[in-house]
């Protein structure tokens, strides 16, 4: 699916627009391969100022790194 910056924007504002006992929290860790890496970075970083948020390409270090980020 193609996927801009600008819906992930929309998304985020969506996301802000809930009351706050209504959003997602604590860390989000995405797992993806170098192709989608870029994706998944803009969207970590466009969604980050809300919450912890790292793109990992090992499941392993990204469980690592959530257990170090407790919610």
């Amino acid at each position: 699916p193609k996927v801009s910056e600008s819906d992930f924007k929309a998304y985020r504002d969506r996301i802000r627009d809930l009351p706050a006992d209504q959003r997602p929290s604590g860390p989000l860790a995405l797992v993806t391969n170098e192709a989608h890496g870029p994706l998944a970075r803009l969207f970590a970083e466009l969604t980050g100022s809300e919450r912890p948020a790292r793109v990992f390409t090992s499941i392993h270090e990204a469980r690592r790194w959530l257990r170090s980020n407790p919610s």
